[in-house]
């Protein structure tokens, strides 16, 4: 062995170990604390070799990406609320229009009830000034159906101050009814009419006491009111009415301002 091979030997023999550094895997709270980061990081940001830089501008992405969701979504809920409260305002002003419609129906309606009733009304006037004080024509048609009585049955529909104006006019009253005998003779005269008919009977300023406005006496030696009547329903209920049922004739307690036919009784 020559003297160089012997030197190398030498060297190799008394020299101190070389070994090569361990390869570790640093965990993120490692690489935060390295470069100064204050939180963690997901473990999945640093797969692929990812620098702490891309790391970094993938979490502010992320911030900004869920400000940008929660924005959207506090905007979605002001656009709902409008609509709702849009829907509401229409549907009110929808509700309004129609019921205004209807209230201008029902006053139209009542308007033309009205200028019928006066046109019947002024007719008999008119008449009245020239012939007297009851029209031939109405005259034609009184019945003599009860003694010392004649009646007049309406075909017209009024109110019954309406229709009182109306008996006056032509020298009568409204009927009153003061004993059975003279309601079976009206009941004779309207059984085949299925409709209602305006007698002299009111309480206004006696509220529950009835008495004939064609004569001034109370009503109380003969009285034919239907079952549960009079009843005032609805607390407006002041002017009696005669109306049939099961072949018998009754009387009832009404809304004065409602379309009757009515009847008219001359005395003598």
């Amino acid at each position: 062995m020559d003297s160089k091979s012997i030197f190398l030997l030498a060297v190799l023999t008394f020299s101190p170990s070389i070994s090569q550094p361990a390869l570790t895997t640093k965990r993120p709270g490692d690489i935060n604390k390295t470069f100064g980061f204050n939180q963690d990081i997901p473990t999945e940001y640093f797969q692929g070799q990812q620098t702490p830089n891309h790391l970094d501008q993938r979490v502010l992405t992320a911030s900004l990406c869920n400000k940008r969701v929660e924005v959207m979504e506090e905007k979605l809920k002001g656009v709902s609320a409008q609509m709702s409260q849009n829907k509401m305002f229409y549907e009110y002003q929808i509700k309004t229009i129609r019921e205004s419609g209807e209230l201008h129906n029902q006053m139209c309606d009542q308007r033309v009830q009205l200028a019928s009733q006066q046109c019947i009304i002024s007719s008999t006037e008119s008449t009245n000034k020239k012939n007297g004080p009851v029209d031939a024509g109405i005259t034609a048609k009184l019945l003599s159906s009860f003694p010392r009585s004649k009646y007049y049955v309406s075909t017209e529909r009024l109110s019954w101050h309406l229709a009182g104006k109306f008996c006056k006019l032509n020298g009568m009253e409204l009927a009153s009814i003061e004993t059975e005998a003279e309601n079976n003779a009206l009941f004779a005269v309207t059984r085949n009419d299925t409709g209602s008919f305006w007698i002299s009977g009111t309480d206004f300023g006696s509220e529950g006491k009835f008495y004939w406005a064609g004569t001034g006496k109370d009503v109380e030696d003969f009285t034919n009111f239907g079952d549960g009547e009079p009843n005032n329903d609805k607390g407006n209920e002041n002017c009696l009415e005669l109306f049939t049922h099961e072949s018998a004739l009754y009387w009832n307690d009404n809304f004065c301002e409602g379309q009757n036919q009515f009847i008219c009784e001359l005395t003598s």
